[in-house]
């Protein structure tokens, strides 16, 4: 059975070996082994409850697996009038969205296409193999399907068929970059650039985080294509610094300082002045961070210069904080921290609860470096609390990593250290190299409070690596620092802490 019905009261959409049932606009929550038995219905078709029972329940003797099918099936009935009859099949007015199909349920939003808690193969053997075969069977019909369409529309030159075509087949195989190149090529022809960025970013993620590979040359170039046309409107220059962001905190500052100077250019151009100062902003941290104090200096002058505070409180709030981290980078202390403050006073008043927090660790760090430690705990404290509210995971590595400092400055560094381990496997999750190697540093240091000097130097030799491979010239210099302090006794595999596991891509080494 593999029809949908638009105006069906009932929707089941299979997504791997479970199926998700809308009542309307309503979806239903149904047990596990529930949806697997709807999922299997829904693409095998009727099938005798014997049979059904048994796929269900392997290891159970036949009678008890007929009683529990029969209990299942009182439990839909009860819930929902999708099943009935021996063989047992759903119901001929249930519109079901198999593997390969690219519909939603309506009401449902965009539902899900990948697998979702598979089937354990050692304890559903011959089920889990029918469900990966059958779902790998569709995908391929319908990618064939598309594959034929996209052509056809390419041909002639139908770019708006031809992006349906591609948007389809990268929601029944999120895992083929081809298809990512082929959407991010309509989207170009069609001058949707920012979506073939975005594209672009959704098929380097995948690639990074699943297999640890860079996109091929082909879908790069494509990429480059998209930023180079990015310059002709203000909108688009913006969209080119949110990447140039993206950019610089992986650490790559080569690509993020060549797409903020293309949209500098744009935005100067437009009389844009808020997105010139943050372009110039962004372009100061990434001279700061190869140690460039003087390029970082004149930058961040000409943020200042670009724009004034405007009237709204949301735009005034994102200029103070700007404004805040540019003193800040210029050692401007007691400018930062009034800055900082009228960032607490507008973030409260307007409710947001991101920018108190990262103003209130700000804060910290600033009282750290003029040793009051208590003030600066109190702050950290605050500000670890928010962003453990927040879910905000980029946000609370960076807090963590701050809150690690002021413990292990406070005579707790046993604190320190599991702190400064959470930021550090966060911001490894998320990409985020500077708080990566911040935590590298808060880890060394609580490590060498604690007396550990072996993991003390360990930490040291991983940031001093890590400082390096990114290019990041304060790190640099803290880690050469803290391993002339510590005595640079070379480490092996063996000196490593104990407990220590190997991280991939950006990490050489290990965490507690």
């Amino acid at each position: 059975m593999d029809h949908t019905a638009t105006e069906a009261r009932w929707r089941l959409r299979v997504i791997g070996s479970r199926a998700r049932l809308w009542d309307g606009d309503q979806e239903l929550r149904l047990g596990a082994i529930d949806t697997v038995a709807l999922a299997y219905l829904a693409l095998a078709g009727p099938t005798p409850r014997a049979r059904l029972a048994l796929l269900l329940w392997p290891d159970a003797q036949p009678p008890r697996a007929r009683a529990n099918l029969r209990q299942l099936v009182h439990r839909l009935q009860r819930r929902a009038d999708v099943v009935a009859g021996d063989p047992l099949a759903l119901r001929g007015h249930v519109a079901v969205i198999a593997p390969g199909s690219v519909e939603t349920a309506a009401g449902a939003g965009e539902a899900p296409v990948e697998p979702i808690d598979e089937l354990d193969p050692d304890r559903f053997g011959e089920l889990a193999s029918w469900f990966r075969a059958e779902h790998e069977r569709r995908t391929a019909a319908a990618l064939l399907e598309l594959e034929r369409a996209w052509r056809a529309a390419t041909a002639a030159a139908d770019w708006d068929a031809a992006l349906e075509h591609a948007r389809r087949s990268v929601v029944v195989d999120p895992h083929s970059e081809p298809w990512y190149r082929r959407l991010m090529r309509a989207q170009l022809q069609l001058g949707q650039v920012r979506d073939a960025l975005a594209t672009f970013e959704r098929c380097h993620r995948w690639l990074r985080v699943d297999l640890d590979q860079a996109p091929d040359p082909a879908t790069a170039a494509l990429a480059q294509r998209a930023r180079a046309q990015q310059g002709a409107s203000p909108d688009a220059a913006r969209s080119l610094v949110e990447l140039a962001w993206s950019e610089h905190q992986r650490g790559r500052s080569a690509a993020a300082e060549q797409a903020a100077v293309a949209a500098l250019d744009t935005l100067e151009r437009s009389g844009d002045s808020p997105g010139a100062a943050e372009a110039s902003f962004l372009l100061g941290s990434i001279a700061r961070r190869r140690g460039d104090a003087d390029t970082a200096r004149a930058w961040w002058s000409l943020a200042l210069r670009s724009s004034g505070p405007p009237p709204e409180a949301r735009a005034r709030l994102a200029w103070y904080l700007n404004l805040a981290m540019v003193d800040d980078g210029l050692g401007e202390a007691t400018s930062a921290q009034r800055h900082y403050l009228m960032v607490l006073e507008l973030a409260r008043e307007v409710r947001d609860e991101r920018a108190e927090a990262i103003a209130l660790n700000n804060l910290a760090h600033l009282a750290l470096s003029e040793a009051r430690v208590r003030a600066a705990r109190e702050l950290s404290v605050a500000a670890l609390a928010l962003a453990e509210r927040l879910h905000d995971e980029p946000l609370l590595a960076a807090v963590l990593e701050g809150s690690a400092r002021a413990a292990t400055a406070s005579g707790d560094p046993a604190l320190g250290r599991h702190q400064a381990a959470r930021a550090y496997l966060l911001a490894s999750a998320h990409g985020d190299v500077s708080v990566l190697l911040e935590a590298t540093a808060s880890l060394t240091r609580a490590s060498h409070a604690l007396g550990d000097a072996r993991a003390a130097r360990s930490y040291a030799q991983h940031a001093l690596a890590l400082a390096r491979r990114y290019r990041h010239h304060d790190a640099l210099v803290e880690a050469e620092r803290n391993l002339a302090e510590l005595g640079d006794a070379p480490v092996t595999r063996e000196d490593a802490p104990f407990g220590v596991k190997e991280v991939d891509d950006d990490q050489a080494t290990a965490m507690p």
